[in-house]
């Protein structure tokens, strides 16, 4: 018996520290479809056999090693562009705390109220509203989209940029959520998924930080900036 390998999601420990992160968005889970990394070596997954007992890979490439996207670890460095052709990365905003908010796509929303009635514009708005207060604080909105919703126009101009990047969300592999950078490009915090066994069936769960929370760290780190 072998499986469909379309159908299938993978966790391999590819940065050879004997732990295997099989939480959504590891750097070491692979989703249906998607190439598997191990190192710095890249595979397509051909064949499982019955309870996942052995797999065929086959080689496709190299790529640099995935970074883990975590608490604590270095945020991997991009250059982007925003709606309004700007270039962008996270080497320019080094004084800086960086709060990256990325959002579902959009494609498909075709009424004027579509950003009031969007919760996760409306938590975008509520993060811009709640930091605006602060000097020093760039917003990225992230959208993983190859085509640029019309909604994003209507959103508060100033420190938000907007980007449409696929690439960029593929690197986070993320396409929701918030993760906060300081200004030394440390991730500072973000939205947290977890999982736990009940019954011997996995149970998940997604901590998404709260503004008040987003508010306070970003706080924080400015002032161990601005500290003496």
């Amino acid at each position: 018996m072998a499986y469909d390998v379309s159908q299938l999601v993978v966790a391999v420990d590819g940065d050879f520290d004997g732990y295997i992160d099989s939480l959504p968005g590891s750097h070491e889970v692979f989703g249906p479809g998607e190439d598997i990394q191990i190192g710095t070596m890249r595979y397509r997954l051909t064949q499982v056999t019955a309870w996942g007992g052995s797999l065929s890979l086959e080689p496709i490439g190299t790529a640099p090693p995935l970074s883990p996207i975590a608490a604590g670890e270095t945020a991997p460095a991009f250059t982007t562009i925003s709606v309004t052709g700007e270039k962008l990365s996270l080497s320019m905003f080094s004084e800086d705390v960086v709060v990256m908010q990325f959002l579902p796509s959009l494609e498909g929303a075709d009424c004027s109220s579509c950003v009031s009635n969007d919760p996760f514009l409306k938590r975008l708005v509520s993060i811009y509203d709640a930091l605006q207060s602060f000097d020093n604080v760039v917003i990225l909105a992230v959208v993983p989209t190859s085509v640029i919703p019309e909604e994003l126009y209507q959103l508060p101009s100033g420190r938000i940029h907007y980007v449409v990047d696929p690439a960029l969300t593929a690197q986070y592999r993320r396409n929701y959520g918030t993760i906060i950078i300081s200004p030394d490009g440390t991730i500072a915090a973000m939205d947290e998924a977890w999982a736990t066994f009940k019954c011997n069936r996995p149970h998940g769960k997604f901590d998404e930080l709260r503004i008040s929370e987003i508010a306070a760290v970003v706080q924080r780190l400015l002032q161990d900036v601005h500290a003496p």
